[in-house]
């Protein structure tokens, strides 16, 4: 299994699966069809040397709509510095598209698992500044943007009472940070392994559903076949039935027709 798909095993240094699937629903789990499905990829690089950065990327695709995006974060080792919002040594941002599935906790999801990660594996070092900058959010949802980064633990400097900009403190580091569990209220996690089992079995199922119903359209074609031509006979059946005294005149006056002619021949 490991050779084949390695992919879909556990990884030690990011804590979970390489491919999920992630169910999510609108406020909580349920049985109804979730809001979106989606499919994640981890991809993780260790790097030998100490001039480049090892990475973690987060990639995602919406498979019941057209929409993909990624997530990035980076240890330097020569700055003992880690950056949960981007792959390289200059400073990112972060992005949650398509606009439709923002506030279904997925970004706090996938964000949760950039600190699980940092801090299984560099939980000594220190968090590499984070800028916001007002143009990265609408005053509608500036607050949570604000309280997306605060819930892990990040404390940040604003530039005035709006919280519209700012930077984060000054060493923080990877230890202090929290990881949260909020997303678990309406995100489940499948192993695409048991997803696509699943799938294989509804498939099945429903074409033994589609075998049936072909088997049981068959027999009752057959039986309005039947009872059409049933019931043409007994139509015909009845006609003469209720005709038989005129039919029976018609017999006569033919027969004797036939006599005087055959007289006459």
């Amino acid at each position: 299994m490991s050779k084949l798909l390695p992919s879909m095993n556990k990884n030690d240094n990011i804590l979970s699966p390489n491919i999920l699937l992630l169910n999510v629903y609108k406020d909580e789990i349920t049985d109804e069809t979730p809001s979106f499905i989606i499919l994640l990829e981890k991809k993780e690089v260790k790097t030998l040397d100490n001039f480049t950065l090892d990475t973690l990327t987060i990639s995602y695709r919406v498979l019941n709509m057209n929409g993909s995006g990624w997530f990035g974060a980076s240890y330097n080792k020569r700055t003992d510095r880690v950056s949960i919002t981007s792959e390289s040594t200059y400073a990112g941002a972060i992005f949650l598209d398509p606009d439709k599935i923002r506030g279904y906790r997925i970004g706090t999801y996938i964000m949760n698992q950039i600190i699980s990660w940092a801090k299984h594996n560099y939980s000594s070092a220190k968090l590499e500044t984070i800028f916001l900058y007002q143009v990265q959010a609408t005053p509608e949802n500036k607050e949570r943007r604000n309280r997306f980064y605060e819930q892990f633990g990040i404390k940040f400097n604003y530039n005035n009472d709006k919280k519209e900009e700012g930077k984060s403190c000054n060493n923080i580091f990877i230890n202090q940070l929290n990881t949260v569990e909020t997303w678990k209220k309406n995100i489940r996690e499948e192993m695409i392994i048991d997803f696509l089992a699943d799938s294989i079995k509804t498939i099945n199922f429903k074409k033994n559903e589609i075998s049936q119903l072909v088997n049981g359209n068959k027999i009752l074609l057959n039986e309005i076949d039947s009872y059409i031509k049933e019931s043409i006979f007994q139509f015909f059946l009845r006609k003469i039935k209720s005709n038989l005294k005129t039919i029976i005149e018609i017999v006569i006056v033919l027969f004797v027709i036939l006599i005087i002619l055959k007289n006459f021949i």
